[in-house]
């Protein structure tokens, strides 16, 4: 090849390796013609090939085909039946139909270069042992599972002599016969097979190779299938931690420093300013993760804390219920992100006199609460008095009833003074009572959570004025008159001596 032709071989292999698609074809067809000229075949042959490879990495497949037959046919009519050009030539060819899952037609030419590997290295040969793995896939690809799984298991016990069980070309092998079960629905067998992919895919290539993300989400498939909840729960956490893995240092520093910015925004009230960092991170980790990654769900829900925080409750909304979408697809329910989501959510649709939605939420992070261990903790109460505040506001007084005494049978035990908390819980109880009629329990309840109150806060406090208020009702409807009058110019003056030190 002269000086003019090498250039331009060399130029496209170089656009080539750099992405530069369109003007590596340019080069190469520069070098094919010139080579042409000088009558050169094996040259022609190995431009046809680098050409082809050039339409192969971009899909191009129809383009490839005949520039990779043209060069087969030279080489096989100029060189000896076992050259390594001709191997060369079958693989590419082979390949070519394999990705466009023309399985009958790579067959003959993954038999043929078995029979070459076998002749020319001999049957123990790692070689043979990936020419019956190709073998096995084309196989697999035309269901034919029978001739599949022999391939595959002949492949593995080559292997397992040549290169030792741990090595990861064993594991790909499992990973093939695993594949192959899970294809026929054989899911006990497939999913031991993957967990032995597994291990020894972390031992060989690491614990946070990518490479065993598909691994991992094959034997998800097959947990799943096997009704396994625990183990898919176990995997996706795995799963997530590799993913997160692939962001690279640089990024993570980035996101980092972006963060940091942003929270220091939100909490200066700069509410502009952190929305547009906390898009920007979005944007950021959509690109590097994917927009449905729980990673990308942390960001939703800070930038929702924000639009809540500037009052933009339907932006907010949208966040919470995408991230909480995302979560609950990849996440355990009891994980801490699906629960403060719920609980963010919650407490959104209680500030927008939402009741039901909430309560709705209020349910369903008290399932997750109730699983947690000790009973009494303090996340479950946090929840219970949620949950009962909000059945009451929805006007679902039995129901908020049942919760409250729950929450009282709970608080005062650990309580050997009563708290706003339970000052609270005990005015709630009280008004549902006094709506029932049940004077005497409610009369209880009132005095007990005014008590309460006055303790903790003092007896000027706003909301000892309010339950006075409530309290004096009930003397008036059990016919108090006198009582309820003196009570309720207790809660006015109260009230208004609040009221005025505002407007002051």
């Amino acid at each position: 090849m002269n000086d003019s032709q090498k250039s331009f071989a060399e130029l496209g292999a170089e656009a080539f390796q750099e992405g530069r698609y369109s003007e590596a074809e340019n080069f190469m067809h520069a070098a094919l013609r010139e080579v042409e000229d000088t009558g050169d075949e094996l040259e022609i042959a190995n431009v046809l090939d680098n050409l082809a490879e050039i339409y192969f990495e971009q899909g191009k497949y129809d383009k490839a085909e005949p520039l990779y037959d043209r060069s087969l046919t030279i080489r096989e009519r100029l060189l000896p039946s076992l050259h390594e050009d001709i191997v060369a030539s079958l693989n590419n060819l082979s390949a070519l139909y394999f990705f466009q899952e023309r399985y009958a037609e790579a067959e003959p030419l993954c038999k043929r270069l078995h029979n070459v590997y076998m002749y020319a290295l001999g049957a123990e040969h790692p070689e043979v042992a990936a020419s019956l793995a190709n073998l096995g896939l084309v196989y697999a690809g035309q269901k034919q599972y029978e001739e599949a799984e022999k391939a595959y298991k002949r492949s593995l016990i080559i292997l397992e002599k040549a290169v030792g069980f741990k090595h990861s070309e064993v594991g790909i092998g499992l990973s093939n016969l695993a594949k192959l079960y899970q294809d026929q629905g054989k899911y006990q067998q497939s999913r031991f097979l993957w967990e032995q992919a597994l291990a020894i895919l972390e031992g060989s290539l690491g614990k946070n190779s990518a490479e065993l993300s598909e691994v991992i989400r094959n034997l998800m498939q097959v947990c799943t299938e096997l009704n396994d909840k625990k183990a898919v729960a176990n995997l996706e956490l795995r799963l997530l931690e590799l993913e997160e893995k692939s962001i690279e240092p640089s990024d993570a520093e980035v996101l980092q420093r972006m963060s940091s910015l942003a929270k220091f925004n939100a909490a200066r009230e700069k509410y502009s300013e952190a929305k547009n960092l906390y898009k920007r991170i979005l944007s950021i980790k959509t690109r590097i993760l994917g927009e449905r990654h729980p990673v990308v769900a942390v960001t939703m829900v800070e930038l929702a804390d924000v639009h809540e925080a500037d009052g933009e409750p339907d932006k907010a909304e949208e966040l919470y219920k995408d991230a909480l979408a995302i979560y609950e697809k990849r996440l355990p329910p009891s994980h801490p992100d699906n629960a403060v989501t719920l609980q963010k959510l919650a407490h959104h649709y209680s500030h927008a006199s939402q009741y039901a939605q909430a309560s709705v939420l209020w349910e369903r992070l008290l399932s997750i609460r109730q699983s947690e261990s000790p009973q009494n903790n303090q996340e479950l109460l946090i929840c219970l008095k949620n949950l009962a505040q909000s059945r009451y506001l929805e006007n679902n007084y039995s129901a908020a009833e049942l919760l409250l005494k729950r929450l009282i049978g709970l608080l005062e035990p650990s309580h050997a003074v009563v708290d706003t908390d339970i000052a609270t819980c005990f005015f709630y109880l009280a008004e549902i009572l006094r709506r029932k009629q049940k004077y005497d329990e409610s009369e209880i309840y009132y005095l007990r959570a005014i008590d309460g109150q006055t303790k903790a806060l003092g007896a000027e406090a706003t909301v000892v004025g309010q339950m006075l208020e409530c309290y004096a009702k009930l003397l008036e409807e059990t016919h108090r008159q006198e009582s309820a009058n003196h009570i309720r110019q207790c809660a006015d003056a109260i009230l208004s001596k609040n009221a005025a030190a505002i407007t002051k």
